[in-house]
């Protein structure tokens, strides 16, 4: 609000908090516009939301290039509640820290900018284990107060431009010979790593509710967390099975029981407790290169045994799939293709699997750089990426976790696209090859500049 260069005053924005059942909800995903001659009224149930409001409008402004709306009353509504990607470009580290200092940063409102809601941070449980006087007291960490309080002032920066972290949660991995074992055999897991180290045996009650508890208590010391990125197929968030060579044979609890039931189980009862401290945490849990200990291809087993109130079941739009070109040759996609833009048959019948057990969904892109080129902020192949944004909402998750950690925000061209992806419906940029003529001619200065732009891209 203010006045205009001939002193009087113009059309004025006016921002309205207003009470509703939506206002505890920290992932509020829509709000309200009053278009009128004589100003704008952006009406939201809590904080959070009118800052997306108000990033909305900047977003759309710039790309439009003048502060043009439509008359009228409108919803503008998100299509997914959680949007997760990586920290800004130098501010994350694919290790279980992030550098120091960052905590103290006041810049989180940037991946807010590109339309996040969430982003990961590497947490190595054993960092956060405080004693709790009973059997498990030798894992407890001597600087763990001093970590807890330095994730807390981390989450309470990102949530203060509404961000939440995310725990990228990895589970205790303990040498083949500790104490604990010797002391409480029913704790030890199965070998893992060709015997590099064993895992905490989550079949045991007790084991399992002593991690469940760990996880919950950094939510209910800290509420402004997001939720737990639980990475239960190759790495991560350790169990019997993830990396054991005779499918947990060794373990003799595990070993007797079948792997997705019991790693379901583990991830249940981990969500379960958690939102019991923070109801409006969530746990995404991502079999990633689940083929180390499973047969089984789409998961069947572990989609049907996860908890629909409680779980996010997350896959990636395209790993372990093959890209056949026009020349003949194929193109096995390992991970994150630039080049590759269908869903694969294993993603699509995953989202059929949950759709059917009404489980939420959400899926896996990574949409600024590709596995074989990592170490440069983006690449700049916007008509691949918006085919891939387009099917990623064409999946209809619930979820998309836009970015890993390798590939940090910059906001790059491909990220504004996304960001339209999700907050585009009810305007032109619903159709993203608009989106794309947009960008070329405000970045490029013609739409003569832009044809030229859109064929290099």
């Amino acid at each position: 609000v203010g006045p205009t260069l001939t002193g009087h005053q113009g059309p004025t924005v006016q921002l309205r908090l207003r009470q509703s059942k939506e206002s505890a909800n920290r992932w509020c995903r829509q709000f309200h516009l009053d278009v009128r001659r004589d100003g704008i009224t952006v009406t939201a149930p809590n904080e959070p939301a009118l800052l997306r409001a108000c990033l909305w409008l900047s977003n759309y402004w710039s790309l439009r290039r003048n502060a043009h709306l439509k008359l009228g009353r409108r919803t503008v509504k998100a299509a997914v509640e959680l949007h997760t990607g990586a920290d800004l470009w130098g501010g994350f580290s694919t290790t279980q820290a992030w550098p120091f200092g960052r905590e103290t940063d006041d810049n989180f409102i940037e991946l807010a900018r590109v339309g996040l809601t969430a982003t990961p941070v590497m947490t190595v449980l054993e960092d956060y284990l405080l004693p709790t006087g009973g059997p498990f007291d030798h894992l407890a960490h001597p600087q763990a107060k001093q970590n807890r309080r330095r994730l807390q002032r981390l989450a309470r920066a990102t949530a203060r431009r509404g961000v939440h972290v995310m725990l990228m949660g990895y589970n205790p991995k303990l040498a083949p010979d500790d104490p604990i074992f010797r002391r409480r055999p029913r704790f030890r897991g199965a070998l893992q790593a060709r015997g590099a180290f064993r895992t905490l045996c989550t079949s045991d009650p007790a084991t399992r509710r002593f991690l469940a508890d760990s996880w919950a208590s950094l939510f209910e010391q800290i509420p402004e967390l997001g939720g737990i990125i639980a990475i239960t197929g190759g790495e991560g968030f350790y169990h019997c099975f993830m990396r054991s060579a005779t499918q947990a044979a060794d373990c003799p609890r595990c070993g007797k029981r079948h792997g997705p039931e019991v790693v379901a189980e583990f991830v249940n009862d981990v969500a379960r407790r958690v939102r019991q401290v923070q109801p409006e945490a969530r746990l995404v849990t991502w079999p990633y290169s689940a083929g180390h200990w499973s047969g089984d291809r789409d998961q069947d087993d572990y989609i049907a045994a996860l908890d629909p109130k409680h779980v996010i079941f997350q896959t990636e739009i395209d790993k372990d799939s093959v890209d056949w070109r026009e020349a003949g040759y194929a193109k096995d996609c390992w991970d994150y293709s630039m080049s590759k833009v269908t869903v694969s048959e294993r993603c699509r019948r995953q989202r059929q699997l949950c759709r059917e057990a009404g489980l939420p969904f959400s899926t896996k892109l990574e949409i600024n750089t590709s596995i074989e080129c990592l170490n440069v902020p983006y690449l700049p192949a916007l008509e691949n990426q918006r085919a891939i944004w387009t099917n990623a909402r064409s999946l209809k998750p619930a979820a998309i976790h836009s970015r890993w950690m390798f590939d940090g925000a910059c906001k790059s061209a491909s990220e504004e696209v996304g960001y339209w992806s999700i907050w585009g419906k009810g305007t032109e940029y619903a159709d993203l090859d608009q989106i794309l003529e947009a960008i070329a001619e405000r970045d490029f200065g013609s739409r003569r500049a832009a044809k030229s732009v859109r064929r290099a891209w």
